[in-house]
């Protein structure tokens, strides 16, 4: 059996596949005494869709006339059987695995209206606190398709938590957007190899993705706002995130190591794909006022004469305004300033005070000048 890390893998792949409508040809089988947690992993899916998407059934209804009637009309997502304490008869398991395989069609019979041959493209859930609710014909026949997963520790009462406190509604959203873009080889290489052991260390790379872009999300809502006419500094090498010009990579580089030490900053090319990518979820890039990366530089002119030029975000500000990038040391540079666009308009200079330009508020004097002036 694989560890929770597998598990969470295995789930999350499960329901990429039903969101990308993937052919998946297998079934998640959830195992485990009373109190364990199978009714949260299944709240889990019933949170991702409309609620007529996922529809319960019993393995009695499989085997009856009428009882799976309503799925042709319905076209479900996923199919449920909650908490079976019945074994499933020969025909029920002969209905599984028709259901299961995503091609073969099932004949559905409905009252004082003509059958069907149903093909149904969905994704199928069993819950049970027993193993055996299969027969060992059954079981044979099922193995292939079959994924077992184990909820083999009782959580106490005091310790339990709805579906909506481990994933909050934020994060759910995000998790959908981050489900759709899963690459469809890999999603279904994990679940064709779910009863293997090996898959744990492969899908830690999915893991990890999952959790940076929350860490990105979490970031943004706390450090960031929308604001016309504002712009930030992006920072992404790491030649200007060692710099003390404020930055989004230099803050979410603090935010990390307050919140969540154990992880590291990526790479520059990987890290702004992830913010682009939370972007995009936020729906900040596509609504005004829209937040984008400017193609040009941003002219930062020093107290020493000389001037640096970077790159950054339109439209994006600091929540707490009265945050000021410190004066750049302009020694860590190696190499002089590229050439760039410069965007004419509004010069910030010293003994003025400016709100909102490049994302700033602050007097700057004569006596304690940090820059000589940000052309815009």
């Amino acid at each position: 059996m694989v560890g929770d890390s597998g598990i969470i893998s295995i789930i999350f792949c499960f329901a990429s596949a039903i969101l990308q409508n993937f052919d998946l040809d297998r079934f998640l089988f959830f195992i485990g005494p009373s109190n364990s947690g199978k009714s949260t992993g299944i709240q889990f899916f019933d949170s991702l869709f409309m609620p007529n998407s996922v529809i319960t059934k019993t393995f009695s209804e499989f085997s009856s006339q009428f009882g799976l009637a309503d799925i042709p009309e319905k076209e479900p997502r996923i199919i449920v059987i909650r908490d079976s304490e019945s074994k499933a008869s020969e025909k029920a398991t002969a209905i599984l695995k028709s259901l299961v395989s995503n091609g073969e069609p099932v004949a559905i019979q409905r009252k004082f209206m003509t059958s069907v041959d149903y093909i149904f493209k969905g994704g199928v859930i069993i819950a049970s606190n027993y193993s055996t609710i299969f027969q060992r014909t059954g079981r044979g026949v099922l193995e292939k398709r079959m994924i077992p997963i184990e909820f083999n520790k009782i959580i106490p009462p005091d310790s339990q938590k709805e579906i909506g406190e481990l994933f909050p509604k934020n994060e759910l959203g995000f998790f959908i957007a981050l489900a759709l873009r899963f690459d469809k080889r890999f999603v279904l290489n994990t679940l064709r190899m779910a009863h293997r052991t090996e898959i744990v260390g492969d899908n830690q790379a999915l893991l990890t993705e999952s959790s940076i872009h929350t860490s990105v999300l979490q970031f943004i809502e706390k450090s960031l706002l929308r604001k016309e006419g504002a712009f930030v500094f992006s920072g992404f090498t790491s030649k200007e995130r060692r710099g003390d010009l404020k930055s989004i990579a230099g803050e979410y580089e603090k935010y990390l190591e307050i919140y969540n030490p154990n992880q590291t900053v990526e790479a520059a090319a990987n890290l702004r794909d992830k913010f682009q990518t939370v972007l995009n979820y936020l729906g900040w890039t596509t609504t005004q006022p829209i937040v984008s990366p400017d193609r040009g530089r941003i002219k930062v002119n020093l107290n020493n004469g000389k001037s640096i030029q970077r790159r950054g975000y339109k439209n994006l500000a600091w929540k707490n305004e009265g945050d000021q990038p410190q004066e750049y040391d302009q020694s860590q540079e190696d190499d002089q300033p590229q050439s760039g666009t410069s965007v004419t308009g509004v010069t910030v200079g010293t003994s003025q005070s400016h709100s909102g330009t490049v994302g700033m508020s602050q007097e700057y004097g004569e006596e304690n000048p940090k820059y000589i002036g940000i052309t815009l």
